[in-house]
């Protein structure tokens, strides 16, 4: 994915890790998951990294921590079952 389809597809190019931010696919899926991991990335990030997680099926077959973190986001009404995001942090 480039800057032109990022911005198609409703998402912010960032430029230095040549990612689209707000739009998580096969393509970035790696880059979500290691700024997850290091903290690096924003609450509105976590929300696009678990919902894709989720409608994929992906967070349940990935170490338990994704699990959990799902189900909590389900729990408190950030995602829901089928990951959708209801709400913004």
């Amino acid at each position: 994915m480039d800057a032109e389809a990022c911005k198609k597809q409703g998402g912010k190019w960032n430029p230095k890790k040549k990612v689209c931010i707000g739009y998580v696919n096969k393509g970035n899926l790696v880059n979500y998951i290691m700024d997850h991991e290091t903290g690096e990335a924003s609450a509105s990030n976590d929300l696009e990294l678990f919902s894709y997680l989720i409608k994929t099926g992906q967070c349940w077959s990935l170490q338990g921590h994704y699990g959990r973190t799902a189900s909590n986001l389900i729990k408190l009404g950030y995602i829901d079952k089928s990951g959708t995001i209801l709400k913004r942090k």
